[in-house]
């Protein structure tokens, strides 16, 4: 379930600029559609990640220490598409921002990523925080409304339908037909779109022969 200390609706509202922490070049993971999805609907993106350069058009940053002074103090909200995990030494980097810029930025960790170390460095570092969420789930569901039961049922099927770890094709293509027809947060990966649909087509007519 959705773990926070402001509301993410407000959060959605307000803020503009967003630095993505683990931010990918892969069009297939969500570190990646997600990014391009808060550009596409006017917020500014900030991707930071070690291993590249550049990112939908972007520069990329190595780190959050690394962003130069004027963009850091622009900075709203950190998303991170890291492991739980990491969250804590994360949430000490966005501690840190704070104290070098002045400005209290938000903490937003996305769904399925949620970890009780990070949440207690946040609130004593007087961070907010939002962990277990996806924005663009919560900006396409709600237009920065407030969350209703929809959403929190598609955020407990995450939860009890996660993706298999290193998931073989036909794993992805059964997951992401699952997952269009109960949860569909997102749309399916273009890459796997024909094989999608085929298997439907292929379940329906089983259903109906």
């Amino acid at each position: 379930m959705v773990s926070c200390t402001v509301d993410p609706n407000e959060v959605l509202k307000r803020s503009k600029t967003v630095a993505v922490v683990g931010a990918s070049k892969n069009p297939e993971k969500e570190a990646n559609t997600v990014p391009l999805y808060l550009i596409q609907h006017g917020y500014t993106v900030v991707p930071v990640n070690p291993t590249a350069d550049i990112i939908h058009g972007l520069k990329v940053y190595p780190s959050l220490a690394e962003l130069p002074p004027d963009l850091a103090a622009r900075v709203e909200v950190v998303e991170v598409f890291r492991p739980s995990e990491e969250l804590p030494e994360i949430a000490r980097q966005v501690v840190e921002l704070e104290r070098r810029t002045k400005k209290t930025p938000v903490f937003w960790a996305q769904l399925g990523l949620e970890n009780e170390e990070a949440k207690r460095i946040l609130k004593k570092g007087g961070v907010p925080y939002v962990m277990d969420l996806c924005m663009r789930t919560l900006h396409q569901l709600h237009g920065g409304g407030a969350m209703t039961s929809q959403h929190k049922l598609n955020a407990e099927w995450h939860k009890e339908h996660p993706m298999p770890k290193n998931p073989t094709m036909a794993e992805r293509i059964e997951w992401h037909l699952a997952h269009s027809e109960i949860c569909g947060c997102r749309p399916v990966p273009p890459s796997l779109a024909a094989d999608v649909t085929a298997l439907r087509t292929r379940r329906t007519r089983n259903r109906v022969d």
